[in-house]
């Protein structure tokens, strides 16, 4: 048991692998790109967003292509 008043704390150096279309969430999970947005490389803090005008309406994209509303 831990003693009243005391914590610990886990720092966590990120054992987290997170693939193409997700990216790394607050509480380090991976969580997929949402709609308009895209990710081609693991383990990214963020998602990059589709070209202005893009039709695409899925999550997890993982191509600039997929933006297109085209699957690979």
């Amino acid at each position: 048991a831990l003693l009243p008043g005391k914590h610990v704390y886990f720092l966590f150096f990120l054992v987290v692998s997170c693939p193409a279309g997700t990216y790394i969430g607050e509480e380090h999970e991976c969580k997929p790109c949402e709609v308009k947005k895209y990710q081609d490389l693991e383990n990214q803090e963020e998602c990059k967003f589709c070209p202005i005008g893009s039709t695409g309406n899925v999550t997890g994209a993982t191509s600039v292509e997929q933006c297109e509303g085209m699957q690979m």
